[in-house]
């Protein structure tokens, strides 16, 4: 499991910010990592959340 929050209130959480960023990686078809960010004012970006599968950990999968 790579998610350590309710999907609920992700997408609550989502729909309250402005140019909001998700990034995905992938082996083959199944998800095995991500991060969410967004805007938090005009020059600024928040890193929000992520993680790695943890059988995919310690790959290089989350600084690339």
């Amino acid at each position: 499991m790579i998610f350590q929050i309710s999907s609920e209130r992700m997408a609550q959480k989502m729909k309250q910010v402005n140019h909001l960023l998700a990034i995905v990686a992938f082996d083959g078809v199944k998800a095995v990592g991500f991060k969410i960010g967004y805007e938090s004012d005009f020059e600024e970006f928040f890193s929000w959340i992520g993680g790695i599968d943890p059988a995919y950990r310690r790959k290089g999968i989350g600084s690339k």
